[in-house]
């Protein structure tokens, strides 16, 4: 009985996970985002969504190898983790992509406050196998209800902007609205 319980959390657990990563994966982030945005519709209160590429992934497994781009993915989750509070949330839903929930926002500002320290996170360099490896990242942030209504909304509207701080040079944050839509737009043309 014991073992068998054992095997079903055991599987529980990786069903929910990221293998690399230990991150939360897609679903169970999509499940804390409803969560986190029904209470701040019932308390008329704020949340936030930053949506993080790693900026060079690619480039780090076609030049030194796949082992030292996991070895980069699994240190900079260790970096985002370390960058965020107990109560917020990051996800890996992508190769290079990653999610961050932050419930219960005062304003704005405190989703670009975890923003610009897990952008100066992932910018030291990391160690493997004798080379110092970088890389940087984009972030978007989007905040409910200012961003979006539902979750689609706003991780859409995240992506949306983390595409602007991606084409405006990487290593950079954007902010959801007008600017980045114009310059998503004339990106495009």
């Amino acid at each position: 009985l014991i073992r068998t319980y054992q095997k079903n959390a055991k599987a529980e657990y990786f069903a929910h996970h990221d293998a690399l990563t230990d991150l939360p994966n897609r679903l169970l982030l999509s499940d804390r985002i409803q969560v986190a945005m029904t209470l701040a519709k019932r308390n008329s209160s704020r949340m936030g969504v930053l949506f993080v590429d790693l900026d060079n992934l690619k480039t780090i497994n076609d030049t030194v190898s796949h082992q030292a781009g996991d070895a980069v993915l699994i240190e900079s989750a260790k970096r985002m983790q370390a960058s965020i509070r107990d109560s917020d949330t990051i996800g890996r839903v992508g190769g290079d992509e990653f999610i961050v929930l932050l419930p219960d926002l005062h304003s704005e500002a405190d989703a670009l406050l975890v923003a610009n320290k897990i952008l100066k996170s992932i910018a030291a360099t990391i160690p493997f196998e004798g080379m110092e490896l970088s890389t940087s990242v984009s972030i978007g942030v989007a905040t409910y209800p200012d961003h979006g209504l539902d979750q689609v909304e706003l991780i859409n509207n995240a992506d949306i902007a983390m595409y602007a701080a991606k084409t405006s040079g990487r290593n950079a944050i954007r902010v959801f609205g007008a600017p980045v839509l114009a310059e998503t737009i004339k990106g495009l043309c």
